[in-house]
């Protein structure tokens, strides 16, 4: 499975979109409205699957995105955070059990 998270700063907007068809449904979270990231926890713990973000981490995200806005930088981090805690918890679990 891919996800492709990519920020448009002009439109102040975080975009996670899967690149497969899951259960994830693509998301924009646009500054100035609630963000709730529950719902990205809810589609991803449906998943049994690991899942591959591009770009494949935050910093590698941060320099090719070259975006300066401190909001929008640390709701995209957040998002990291959720997708490399699914992976963890993934190859802890289901990774573990087929070994």
């Amino acid at each position: 499975m891919n996800i492709n998270i990519k920020v448009e700063p002009n439109n102040k907007q975080i975009i996670v979109e899967s690149s497969n068809k899951c259960s994830i449904k693509n998301e924009i979270y646009k500054l100035g409205e609630s963000i709730n990231l529950t719902d990205l926890v809810k589609y991803i713990s449906d998943i049994n699957n690991y899942i591959e973000i591009n770009p494949e981490s935050f910093g590698v995200f941060k320099n090719e995105s070259k975006c300066e806005d401190k909001e929008i930088l640390k709701i995209t981090e957040y998002i990291y955070k959720v997708f490399d805690a699914y992976n963890k918890s993934y190859q802890e679990v289901c990774v573990d059990k087929e070994t």
